[in-house]
């Protein structure tokens, strides 16, 4: 039987291609046999990251009626990669009398012990089709607020379709590597409660600076520098992995290519149809960016501990009523602070001078000091509570 694992995100930029790219790569050098479909629309960087640049695409495919195997790169350093473009895009738009034959052209992925399908970042409804068809979903976090409430964000878009698979979560770019399992732990706290979702934690990937120059020199960073920290923890996630093969099941590969055409024709629920039903309320955010209270302070990423209003969130803008009517009940509060300031002022001006209704303009050099006493404006204010 063929594995399938869809690797997604909620955001872009944290590192969901190189992983999928690596951890397919671990795979293979472990005697799995493993194919990476790159299903990432617009953004197809696994020929980027690999310095291979196809003449052909799953866009010839779907145009010139091509066979899946004219596009497949073969055997790259043990593994097979159909190279995605624009491709996968044009999938949403077949005929209904197109879609079977292409099945059948896929189903040459059957082939493999594992597919690894590495979708977009968001909630697209291309991203929800492939999550949804998928048995088990790789979802990518990193520490960083706009990852976790995104990931989450992608989580309850895909519950309210339906959504049966596994969720596996991998949180990259963590330091100290432990860090990894404390931001699963809060995450999987949040989901629990609001979600009634039960998400598994597949590891973590430290994070390394080779990784960046291996992004550079365009070669995998485990080809490059099989001992980074990073590399251990790609073979780590790819021995867990081994561990989702399950009993062989025919035709999974065909089942899977299906039911993603019938998620493609549904009118699926995403977060633009309905922005409250699939947006995080204010409870959600807060507590999904909350930092976790059993972290240590010297090993909580500074990122983790964002004020709530300051995280950069597509859906912020639902909550921007609230955010005024919290600035705006502040600006009363402390008016009301400064009219009592005032009237305990003109008390004790009263008491020694009194003031005129229209004090003259004052010289420059000659401002009258007036020395406040603050223990009678608090005493005041007290006595103003009290009554």
């Amino acid at each position: 039987m063929t594995t399938i694992i869809a690797v997604t995100s909620g955001k872009g930029g944290v590192g969901k291609t190189n992983i999928s790219l690596n951890l397919a790569l671990a795979l293979g050098r472990a005697g799995i046999r493993t194919c990476l479909f790159d299903a990432d629309i617009g953004l197809a960087n696994i020929n980027i990251l690999i310095n291979y640049y196809p003449e052909q695409t799953l866009e010839d495919v779907m145009e010139k009626r091509l066979g899946l195997d004219s596009i497949l790169f073969k055997d790259y350093q043990g593994i097979d990669i159909v190279p995605g473009s624009s491709g996968i895009q044009q999938m949403a738009n077949l005929d209904e009398k197109e879609i079977p034959s292409l099945i059948r052209s896929f189903s040459l992925l059957g082939d493999y012990d594992c597919l690894i399908v590495d979708s977009s970042a968001g909630v697209a409804k291309n991203v929800i089709s492939l999550c949804l068809a998928a048995p088990h979903v790789m979802l990518v976090l990193t520490p960083e607020p706009t990852s976790l409430t995104d990931g989450y964000a992608l989580l309850k878009v895909l519950l309210m379709n339906g959504f049966g698979g596994k969720v596996h979560v991998v949180v990259n770019r963590v330091s100290p590597r432990a860090m990894g399992q404390t931001v699963f732990n809060h995450f999987k706290k949040v989901v629990d409660k609001y979600l009634k979702l039960d998400i598994l934690f597949l590891g973590s990937v430290d994070d390394d600076p080779r990784v960046a120059r291996a992004v550079k020199e365009q070669r995998p960073f485990l080809l490059s520098y099989p001992s980074t920290p990073a590399s251990d923890c790609i073979r780590t996630l790819a021995d867990t992995c081994r561990g989702l093969m399950g009993e062989p099941a025919p035709e999974a590969v065909n089942r899977f290519w299906a039911a993603y055409f019938q998620a493609l024709k549904r009118n699926l629920k995403t977060v633009r149809k309905r922005k409250r039903a699939a947006g995080l309320n204010a409870q959600e955010k807060r507590k999904v960016v909350q930092s976790p209270p059993s972290a240590p302070p010297e090993s909580t990423p500074k990122s983790a501990v964002v004020p709530e209003s300051l995280v950069d969130h597509p859906s912020r803008k639902q909550d921007m009523t609230g955010l005024l009517t919290e600035l705006v009940t502040g600006i009363i509060s402390i008016s009301r602070e400064l009219r009592g300031l005032r009237e305990v002022t003109n008390s004790m001006v009263r008491k020694g001078e009194a003031a005129p209704s229209a004090p003259p303009p004052l010289e420059q050099d000659k401002a009258p000091v007036i020395t406040l006493d603050f223990e009678a404006y608090l005493a005041s204010v007290q006595d103003r509570k009290g009554s």
